[in-house]
């Protein structure tokens, strides 16, 4: 199964190094499930760059939080 999700990864573009506040186990769910949702790679990443930066964030444990702000993130940014 991991090696299946690491293949996933690559073939989204996603080996593209993310911000040191995302935990690995929390930046993979992310990932898989913005990927499963129909995003592109790239917008996963800048994602999860931007919701990174939250000091809050930063902080929080609960991947389903993030996966919360990044698709909120996700739906401010494709209005701008």
């Amino acid at each position: 199964m991991k090696s299946k999700l690491a293949e996933w990864r690559q073939d989204a573009g996603l080996t593209t190094s993310v911000p040191v506040g995302v935990m690995p186990a929390i930046q993979e769910e992310v990932e898989m499930t913005l990927l499963a949702l129909g995003y592109t790679g790239q917008e996963v990443i800048q994602a999860l760059q931007a919701v990174s930066k939250d000091a809050n964030m930063s902080k929080n444990t609960n991947a389903e939080d993030w996966i919360r702000e990044a698709i909120s993130w996700l739906s401010r940014s494709t209005q701008l």
